[in-house]
């Protein structure tokens, strides 16, 4: 029996420790330093001209697909109780696999989006697992890859949409504390005269809000990305 989005909410919080969300933070950071690494040293070669323009906006694209990828995976690792390494992240740079499909699912999406939004957004969920795919595999071929997804997804795509959309409503909780430090900040703005941003007290709590906000939406980040990749497993193993 397939499991319900609660099922798959539950099995990703038994999977997480200290340990396993300190790997995902570093393979975070290691990400984005390497991405910024690229693009400092991109800018610098690139004299203006239209051809290095257009190898630069190539070659990063690239990057970028390839670590999301690696990302993929190593979710997708922990989530199978593996031991993941960092490297696993620097896996897929040796493929053009990553790229193609970021590319073909982009053009598709903005495609069905256009017309009237719901296409793009049924487009986006029928294809959402092309991407552990080929995380899951090397050697699969890349339409094959948007093939299988397609069978998948059959009866799966409102399951997803909701498991999608709680994500999305946890991360706009989580932005409440700075709401409310906003509002009460521009109230003693009102009533003071003094500009809230730069009160002592309000500084405490907006650092105090955003602390909030930003450790809520990580954590929800990591939890939801842990009950996709076990979305995607249960998906695989279904008959």
């Amino acid at each position: 029996m397939f499991p319900t989005n609660s099922e798959l909410l539950e099995k990703s919080k038994k999977t997480l420790s200290k340990r396993i969300v300190l790997k995902i933070l570093l393979a975070v950071v290691v990400i984005q330093i390497s991405q910024i690494l690229i693009s400092t040293i991109l800018s610098t070669i690139s004299d203006g001209s239209f051809f290095l323009n257009v190898l630069t906006i190539v070659i990063t694209s690239h990057v970028q697909a390839s670590f999301a990828i690696g990302l993929i995976s190593f979710y997708m690792s922990i989530a199978r109780g593996n031991d993941v390494k960092i490297d696993l992240i620097f896996s897929y740079f040796n493929s053009i696999k990553p790229l193609l499909a970021s590319l073909l699912y982009v053009i598709m999406f903005l495609v069905g989006f256009v017309f009237f939004i719901i296409p793009g957004i049924l487009i986006a969920l029928t294809f959402f697992p092309v991407f552990y795919m080929i995380a899951d595999d090397k050697q699969i071929d890349f339409f094959e890859a948007f093939n299988k997804s397609y069978k998948l997804m059959f009866g799966r795509k409102g399951q997803l949409f909701f498991l999608q959309l709680r994500a999305f409503l946890f991360v706009l909780l989580a932005f409440i504390p700075c709401f409310l430090a906003f509002i009460i900040g521009i109230n003693s703005y009102t009533e003071e005269g003094v500009f809230p941003f730069f009160d002592f007290p309000d500084v405490i709590m907006y650092s105090i809000a955003i602390t909030i906000t930003l450790i809520s939406v990580v954590w929800i980040t990591i939890l939801y990305s842990l009950a996709y990749a076990n979305f995607y497993d249960a998906l695989i193993k279904k008959p």
